[in-house]
């Protein structure tokens, strides 16, 4: 190859130029295009030129020089996989080198940029730590409290939430840095089945929503006892809703509303004289004290929702008939107003599983319902609660999942001294075959010669 640039006629000058640079030890250039190397010239020109630009783009590199983020995706396919990894952990190569497309491009996003390799990616890559990593957001999120027997393979973040989580299950203390996070509320109240306590800080309403959220789960509770036979722990179940109900109706917020509501619905749920019907209005009647929160505060649905159970009240101030449900959706342990088949469906399970006192409460509960969808019944549901969606789990869009994805680790070892010298091999081989090709002979058939896919080249 030294003897190139000086045999005169061997190479045309551009490839003459790009000999020497070669074999003088500078920073090479890619010199100037000229009419050979069209789209009419001979394709071991084009693949001499195309290995030239990637040599020019991997010395300009390996010199801490600027590339074009076409010529990192360009070199991030062609070069040997282990001097990209190189190239990689210098930080040579960046977030702009993942290719559009190719075998490397899922090895190399998730070395460059790990947060956007999806969950089904990982599989298909057998990162296995990420996906634990993930995994642990997505179990904390749902409130596995299993997550947090399991510390392995999880990063100084994930480390440190756990050690907040199990104070939390320890003292039932909830720190105001874990409450104002929502997406943790499922677990937080999961770690403190009794009565949580916000430390110092804003309590960004979870306190309103766990405490009703275990109100309701209550109801659902005694209603499940009572159409089983289980009177005693159904009457234990409604009367520990009652207290809290009377601990939270004076909360001046939302959920002293709901706990007004509840305390209305249980005056109600047996009375089939009506006797307590004035009571359970004016428990839910808008003549509250400054204490409480002014109705007109509360969300349009929640307040519609009021104005319905005031009028269902009315309605049944006269005296219940016999058999009347006051809210049948609790009794078949669905939501208010659910779709026909989501409660027909509850209805035949609960049918398979009870006695036939039980299946006389829950036929008792379906008649009520086909009542009401019919426009038969004298009046509607007593909806519990005012808010179906406020006290729902919070959106999980804040889960940090992703977010702090850590690169994949390398999987290839250093590259070799032959891997590290690939590019000017190649151009080397490319200027060889082009003096061939200008004298008439055969190429070589060793260079690389699928040069224009971002396709895989180890």
């Amino acid at each position: 190859m030294d003897a190139f640039p000086s045999i005169p006629g061997l190479l045309p000058e551009l490839e003459a130029s790009r000999a020497s640079e070669l074999v003088g030890g500078s920073i090479p250039t890619l010199g100037s295009a000229h009419d050979d190397l069209s789209d009419r010239a001979a394709p071991v020109l084009r693949t001499a030129d195309t290995v030239w630009q990637r040599y020019v783009s991997y010395e300009r590199l390996h010199h801490h020089l600027l590339i074009s983020s076409a010529e990192q995706r360009a070199l991030a396919t062609y070069l040997p996989e282990p001097l990209v990894d190189d190239l990689i952990e210098t930080r040579r190569l960046g977030a702009q080198a993942v290719p559009m497309y190719g075998a490397r491009r899922l090895y190399l996003m998730a070395r460059l940029r790990p947060g956007d390799v999806t969950d089904d990616d990982l599989s298909e890559l057998g990162w296995t730590d990420e996906q634990a990593r993930r995994d642990f957001w997505h179990r904390v999120r749902d409130g596995d409290v299993t997550v947090l027997k399991d510390r392995r393979g999880l990063e100084p973040v994930q480390l440190s939430l756990l050690d907040d989580l199990d104070r939390v299950k320890a003292t039932r203390r909830v720190p105001s840095t874990l409450v104002g996070q929502t997406w943790l509320w499922p677990m937080l109240e999961r770690l403190t089945p009794g009565q949580a306590q916000s430390q110092t800080g804003q309590d960004h309403g979870f306190g309103s929503w766990i405490s009703v959220r275990r109100m309701l789960r209550g109801l659902r509770g005694a209603h499940h006892y009572e159409i089983r036979g289980n009177a005693m722990n159904a009457a234990r179940l409604f009367e520990q809703v009652r207290v809290q109900a009377i601990q939270h109706r004076a909360v001046p917020s939302p959920a002293g509303w709901e706990a007004r509501n509840i305390a209305a619905y249980l005056l109600m749920r047996k009375d089939r004289s009506g006797q307590h019907a004035t009571e359970a209005l004016e428990e839910i009647s808008p003549g509250l004290d400054s204490r409480h929160l002014p109705e007109d505060r509360l969300s349009s649905s929640a307040r519609r929702s009021l104005e319905h159970n005031r009028s269902v009240l009315r309605t049944l101030n006269s005296g219940l008939e016999s058999g009347h449900v006051l809210n049948p959706y609790l009794v078949l342990g669905v939501p208010d107003q659910a779709p026909t088949d989501v409660w027909r469906s509850a209805w035949r399970t609960l049918r398979r599983e009870l006695d036939e006192d039980g299946e006389a409460l829950v036929n008792e509960a379906k008649d009520a319902v086909q009542a009401m969808e019919r426009g038969h019944a004298a009046s509607g549901p007593f909806l519990v609660p005012l808010n179906q969606q406020r006290w729902q789990d919070p959106p999980a869009g804040a889960v940090p999942a992703a977010r702090g994805a850590q690169p994949m680790p390398r999987r290839n070892p250093p590259a070799t001294a032959e891997q590290k010298a690939f590019s000017m091999d190649q151009a080397a081989i490319g200027l060889i075959n082009a003096a061939r090709h200008h004298a008439g002979l055969p190429v070589l058939a060793d260079i690389n010669d699928d040069l224009t896919s971002e396709d895989d080249n180890r």
